[in-house]
């Protein structure tokens, strides 16, 4: 009996590249056929570019965020001048740099530093222009120029401010300023009327107190004026608002 015999097994169909299929090539367009031919390494290079383009800019991003972190936790840690400065020096373009510029020139401004601190402000407000806290610190330049004694150009701009921001949250304080720098340079009716006007315009009680309490003050003076007393010495300008990250006292560091 002779063994079954059982069929040899197909070969197995060599590696083609379908760039050379001649059926391929008559149902295709010939022009895509000829595009890959062309360029399809420098497809698979350009897809590689792209990778490694996507992998730099991940690895970038994640750069980016530890540098923000480091940069805020190192502004809110911070218990001096030095260690604000730390953040400008290390992290200049992270978003805890613009606010230690402003904590530095408000820190300025209390140890009485005025054109520094002015300058200061400036500077935030020439390299970012479009920040958040540009109204805050345009209003601080003008706290610095009255404090710093030049009230008439305080005054000027203290106007302006008012004026160009009308509705904002800062109006009543710079209509105030507008005021007590009328009363400093001795314009004593001028400044009760303007207390008067923000007193009757605003609704805010706070406000409304400080203006009761400015007019008092006012026709006090305007009652030795009239009698010939000497004049009583000005009121002091507002402080600036504090800045958190910074200890009471702290020394400042010099102007350069």
């Amino acid at each position: 009996m002779q063994p079954e015999s059982r069929p040899d097994p197909a070969p197995s169909a060599a590696p083609t590249n379908p760039l050379k299929d001649k059926a391929l090539e008559i149902k295709e367009v010939p022009e895509v056929l000829d595009f890959l031919r062309e360029n399809g390494t420098a497809i698979l290079l350009g897809a590689g570019v792209a990778a490694a383009i996507f992998l730099g800019w991940s690895l970038y991003r994640n750069h980016q965020t530890q540098q923000r972190a480091s940069a805020a936790a190192l502004l809110f840690s911070a218990q001096g001048p030095e260690q604000i400065q730390q953040v400008l020096t290390q992290y200049p373009r992270t978003p805890a740099a613009p606010l230690a510029q402003l904590i530095l020139a408000g820190e300025a401004f209390d140890q009485g530093q005025y054109d520094y601190a002015q300058s200061l402000f400036a500077r935030f407000l020439e390299q970012h222009p479009a920040h958040e806290l540009r109204d805050q610190a345009s209003f601080a330049v003008i706290q610095c120029m009255e404090a710093a004694g030049r009230v008439q150009e305080a005054f000027a701009a203290y106007t302006a401010f008012a004026a160009e921001r009308s509705g904002h949250y800062l109006e009543p304080a710079a209509r105030f300023g507008a005021a007590r720098c009328l009363e400093i340079m001795g314009r004593l009716e001028e400044a009760r009327a303007a207390y008067e006007a923000l007193r009757d315009a605003l609704t805010d009680d706070r406000w409304r107190g400080r203006a009761e309490t400015a007019i008092a003050f006012v026709d006090k003076e305007l009652r030795a004026r009239a009698r010939g007393d000497a004049p009583t010495a000005p009121v002091a300008p507002a402080p600036a608002l504090n800045f958190p990250g910074l200890s009471p006292g702290a020394p400042f560091l010099p102007a350069p």
